[in-house]
């Protein structure tokens, strides 16, 4: 073997020997999930009234499995990370009317609302050698909600800041195969600066979410 041949050979062991250390070292840094779960609604809407009757509303629940989403997340060390997420769902809004002649009456689902939500977030995690790691969350964005159809006393669409935090647990699986694929379970709490409201009102809606999602983590 000639001097040019062993140097090849030799560059190409150490490049293989360094990406190959360098790829044990090196952690799956980004993650991707989609999920879908609901919200748990605390929202009233006010009330509206005139000399015959006094009408009050509030929000019904997302339920689970029509609430997806998207969240994007980008680990920065082995314990902190940043994460981009939006989601959006549909929810019911009610209405009841206490009338100067019949009473209180409930008039049950009125119209449908668009959620959509928005947040950027910091993770704080542990991670165990099992492939389970759980993590807190806390992060702030813009929450939308706009009614389906155009509603009489309502914004078309209504804007406010969220603020949320909470946590949950992703679990990787493990061996050589498919150290890209995860799953994940997630619970937040939101609070939201404006929401939908009888003209004259003002509120600040509160959601609790709880989630399921399938992790990529593609490198």
């Amino acid at each position: 073997m000639n001097t040019r041949a062993i140097r090849t050979v030799a560059l190409v062991g150490v490049m293989s020997l360094c990406l190959s250390t360098w790829g044990a070292a090196q952690e799956r840094r980004l993650e991707v999930t989609g999920f879908l779960g609901g919200l748990s609604v605390t929202q009233d809407l006010g009330t509206s009234s005139n000399i015959y009757l006094e009408a009050a509303g509030e929000g019904q629940n997302v339920d689970f499995g029509k609430y997806l989403g998207l969240r994007v997340a980008f680990m920065i060390s082995s314990i902190i990370g940043i994460e981009g997420s939006y989601a959006q769902g549909t929810n019911g809004y009610s209405y009841s009317v206490d009338d100067n002649e019949v009473g209180n009456v409930d008039l049950g689902e009125q119209f449908d609302v668009k959620q959509s939500n928005f947040s950027g977030n910091v993770l704080i995690q542990y991670p165990f050698d099992n492939g389970f790691i759980p993590y807190g969350t806390v992060g702030f964005g813009r929450h939308t909600q706009s009614p389906e159809k155009p509603i009489a006393g309502f914004e078309e669409s209504v804007n406010g800041n969220d603020i949320n935090f909470g946590g949950g647990v992703r679990y990787f699986l493990e061996g050589p195969n498919l150290p890209w694929l995860g799953f994940r379970f997630d619970f937040r709490w939101h609070r939201v600066s404006n929401g939908l409201v009888f003209e004259g009102n003002e509120v600040s809606p509160r959601f609790t979410e709880m989630s399921l999602g399938v992790v990529l983590r593609p490198f």
